[in-house]
């Protein structure tokens, strides 16, 4: 079964395995593996499967759980669910539903950071070009306050949008003492 139709599978069965949808956090909790699976017979390769014996297990797993008895395996026995299913042939655990999320989490992270990255990186390219006094500029401020800071200033520009907050060595110093 295709990963994406596991939630209404778990929301048609009957009581007591039957979990009503909104099921997403708990499906992700239950910890399902999800497998790649490849048919022997023609070589086809099926992303995001989920096995009907791993999600029995679950349900299983988590009507006990409900009924105040849950069922806690020991480490060894996942070792053992790999061994088992390794006689399956095309069967290959690749993630499962709680890594699944985090790794979707994790991408919608990485894109909205590579997002602003663009924008930030359009915005500057669009409100001042570079004339090549940037330099000058920079090594100007840093020459005239290498006394007082050990901080190296980037360019300073009058419509720059960017703050920087640079204290000298004696700042932070009495900042120390007085707390």
């Amino acid at each position: 079964m295709n990963y994406k139709n596991l939630s209404e599978f778990v929301d048609v069965l009957e009581p007591p395995l039957q979990i009503s949808k909104p099921n997403k956090f708990k499906i992700i909790h239950m910890d399902i593996p999800i497998v790649r699976w490849t048919d022997p017979s023609t070589g086809e390769i099926k992303d995001n499967m989920v096995f009907c014996t791993d999600i029995l297990d679950a349900l299983t797993q988590d009507f006990f759980a409900r009924k105040g008895n849950p069922i806690e395996e020991p480490d060894h026995v996942d070792e053992i669910k790999m061994t088992t299913f390794s006689d399956r042939p095309g069967y290959l655990r690749v993630s499962s539903t709680l890594w699944k999320q985090r790794e979707d989490y994790c991408a919608s992270l990485i894109q909205k950071a590579w997002k602003f990255h663009k924008l930030r990186q359009t915005e500057s390219h669009t409100e001042e070009p570079h004339t090549g006094d940037e330099e000058e500029e920079s090594s100007l401020c840093q020459t005239s306050m290498e006394k007082d800071t050990s901080v190296r200033l980037p360019p300073i520009h009058a419509e720059s949008k960017h703050l920087i907050e640079v204290r000298s060595a004696a700042d932070s110093e009495a900042d120390k003492s007085s707390s």
